[in-house]
């Protein structure tokens, strides 16, 4: 039995993927993904649970203009079509919109059983409401169209299945959320080595993309209003890392935060568990954002850290009924300083909360979270 999943990125850190292929394996699969090139990657990979075949596209650096970009997609929906045709799959799992008429098509001429996977809320994302009406009402019609006649229909929170639900008239949308594996966790103190951070401060982690709606310049503009014993640490890239940058500097901050690049899946929790609070300060810019429930949160629990989060649906709810942590009015700086200061000025409500964190990795671990998946791999073959 084959199993192929289809990305359209190139396929370096896509934790989600990357454990659905194991649980495939482990199903009796063989398992084959789909991604893009990018520069430097190899284009074929032959891994232990899966096998990797990455497409170049001639398109790849024409430009990002509408039009170029449609290109770039027609280019790739030609290569791997093409390739997916010759595969013969039994199950594509296809992710995300951008892939979807790509699986779709293979599944429809191939015969295979067809697994639509949302990893967000496409019809109210960030990505496509900046897209004209003109490609991005074709493009909505075209996911309701199809995951009304895919076999499962998958998607990442429950806020979220339900508003798909309603969207493409469906039944049911399965909720497989984004949790790590149940591991044993070592604290390493690696920012305080790395920054020369003394031992009697308090950490607080941001890790994940520095982007525009993630809630990062308002995390720097609460800093002055945290005690002098809080420091703040970035893990992660993105485009406007730069930009808070100079906020930082701007604001006279440098000596209390600081800058990690993104690590590798692998290693991660090991830098997490450096940390003492994990943050994450989402902004409601859009529909999918106000109802995410990011990767990030579940590896703060993992890495048994107290968590504060956006007073937002999914998130607010997952911290209290574990009591993880607590919540902040969102896009408010004095908020949470607030909320921070909570746990400088009282350790041991910071030690209780990691206590919870440590006692909630025993349900919330991708071992539960996959027998979801595998259940559904073994009754679609």
């Amino acid at each position: 039995m084959k199993l192929l999943h289809i990305v359209l990125n190139d396929f370096t850190n896509d934790s989600r993927v990357l454990r659905a292929c194991k649980v495939g394996r482990d199903a009796g699969f063989k398992v084959q993904v789909f991604a893009l090139y990018g520069d430097g990657l190899p284009k074929l990979e032959n891994l232990q649970n899966y096998s990797l075949q990455r497409f170049p596209l001639v398109s790849k650096n024409w430009g990002r203009n509408y039009l170029i970009l449609m290109v770039k997609y027609f280019e790739a929906f030609l290569r791997m079509i093409v390739s997916g045709l010759c595969s013969k799959p039994d199950i594509v799992h296809v992710h995300d919109l951008n892939a979807i008429m790509i699986g779709y098509v293979v599944a429809k001429f191939t015969g295979a059983k067809l697994i639509y996977d949302s990893h967000e809320l496409w019809s109210g994302s960030s990505s496509i409401i900046k897209f004209p009406d003109c490609i991005k009402k074709p493009a909505l019609f075209m996911q309701r169209f199809i995951a009304r006649r895919a076999n499962v229909n998958i998607s990442v929170g429950g806020h979220v299945a339900k508003v798909l639900e309603e969207e493409f008239g469906v039944d049911k949308v399965h909720v497989i959320r984004n949790i790590p594996e149940l591991a044993k966790v070592e604290k390493k103190d690696l920012f305080r080595k790395e920054f020369c951070i003394d031992a009697d401060k308090t950490i607080i982690l941001y890790q994940g993309a520095v982007a525009a709606g993630r809630g990062v310049e308002t995390l720097v503009s609460a800093m002055p209003f945290v005690k002098d014993n809080g420091v703040l640490v970035f893990m992660g890239d993105g485009h406007i890392k730069q930009d808070v940058i100079a906020q930082v500097t701007e604001m006279g901050l440098c000596d209390r935060v600081f800058f990690h690049p993104a690590v590798a899946p692998a290693v991660l929790l090991g830098y997490s568990s450096s940390a003492d609070i994990g943050v994450s300060p989402i902004e409601p810019i859009c529909k999918s954002y106000e109802l995410c429930l990011p990767n990030k949160l579940f590896e703060y629990i993992h890495a048994g850290l107290a968590t504060i989060v956006s007073d937002l649906p999914e998130m607010a709810q997952l911290v209290e009924t574990y009591e993880l942590g607590s919540t902040f009015s969102n896009n408010d700086p004095k908020s949470l300083a607030v909320a921070i200061n909570r746990y400088l000025d009282h350790p041991e409500v910071l030690s209780q909360a990691q206590r919870n964190s440590v006692a909630a990795t025993k349900i919330l671990n991708w071992e539960n979270e996959s027998t979801i998946l595998e259940d559904i791999y073994r009754k679609l073959s």
